[in-house]
C-alpha cells in the first residue's frame, strides 16, 4: 500500500458521519437524495487517497476482491470510501501519519472484557475452524438485530484465509475475528460475535487490539476493514472509529 492515513476525527469524517445518520438510513438513498449525493461525493474527494497492489494468493484476491468492487462494472467514489487503521508509524511505503489508536472508552471496555475472565487465542486446526465457521453462521441466522443477520451466510472462503482467532470465556467461544493478511496490507475478514451477551460486546474491544497487534507482528501497516462505510449501521461505524479506524479513499492499482 502506498499513501497516509490521518487520525483524529476531521471535519469531513465528522460531516459525513451527520450526512449519514440522517439520510442514509433508507435503501438506495443516493439514487432518491441527489443534493445529499452531491455533497457527499465532493467530501469523499478530501479524504486521504491510498494505493493498493495486490499481491498473488487467497488472501491478496479476498482483498482485492473487496476493495475494487463496483456498482454494475463502474467503480464511483463511493466505492473507493474504506475504513482503515495505520499501525505503524512508518510505513515502508507512503507518508508518514500517526498510528490509529483506540479512544479512551475503548481501552476501558477492552479492560473491561479481561476482568470478566474473556481470553483470545489463535486458531490453527482445520476441524475446530469448520466449528467455529458453523456457529458463526448460526449466528447470523439468527441474530436478534435484523442489520446484521442473514438467511444464508457464505463463509466458506474465510476458510482459505489466515490467520484466525477466537475470543472465549470459560471454554466458549465468543468472538470469530479472522484476518486475510497481504504484506504490508490486511483487511478484517470476519470480526463478528458467536453470541449475544454482555462479555460479547465487551470481547470486541478487546479483539480489537488483539488482532491490531497481531497484525503489526505480521508486518502489516494498515488494516482495512471488509464492508462499505457509507452503508454500514451508524453504531458499527462509530465503534469502528473509538478503535482507530478511520475514512480514506482506497484504489486497486
Amino acid at each position: 500500500m502506498i499513501g497516509g492515513i490521518g487520525v483524529g476525527p476531521t471535519a469531513i469524517e465528522s460531516e459525513l458521519a451527520e450526512l449519514l445518520h440522517e439520510h442514509g438510513r433508507t435503501q438506495f438513498w443516493f439514487h432518491r437524495q441527489p443534493a445529499v449525493l452531491a455533497r457527499v461525493l465532493r467530501l469523499i474527494r478530501g479524504l486521504p487517497s491510498v494505493a493498493y497492489r495486490p499481491d498473488a494468493g487467497a488472501a491478496a484476491a479476498f482483498i482485492a476482491g473487496h476493495l475494487g468492487r463496483s456498482r454494475w462494472g463502474v467503480r464511483t467514489p463511493l466505492q473507493q470510501v474504506v475504513l482503515v487503521r495505520q499501525l505503524v508509524d512508518h510505513p515502508a511505503a507512503g507518508l508518514d501519519a500517526p498510528v490509529g489508536e483506540p479512544n479512551r472508552t475503548s481501552r476501558k471496555k477492552a479492560r473491561r472484557a479481561e476482568r470478566q475472565g474473556v481470553g483470545w487465542r489463535r486458531v490453527t486446526d482445520p476441524e475446530e475452524k469448520r466449528l467455529l465457521l458453523a456457529a458463526a453462521v448460526r449466528q447470523e441466522q439468527v441474530h436478534p438485530d435484523e442489520n446484521y443477520r442473514s438467511e444464508s451466510p457464505d463463509l466458506t472462503p474465510l476458510l482459505e484465509l489466515d490467520p484466525w482467532y477466537v475470543a472465549h470465556l470459560d471454554g466458549n467461544p465468543l468472538l470469530l475475528a479472522v484476518l486475510a493478511v497481504d504484506r504490508d496490507c490486511a483487511m478484517l475478514a470476519y470480526f463478528r460475535g458467536l453470541q449475544v451477551r454482555e462479555e460479547v460486546s465487551n470481547a470486541r474491544y478487546l479483539m480489537s487490539e488483539v488482532v491490531a497487534d497481531e497484525a503489526r507482528r505480521l508486518g502489516v501497516a494498515y488494516l482495512c476493514a471488509s464492508g462499505n462505510p457509507l452503508r454500514m449501521p451508524g453504531g458499527l461505524r462509530h465503534f469502528a472509529r473509538s478503535v482507530g479506524f478511520r475514512l480514506a479513499r482506497v484504489d486497486v492499482v
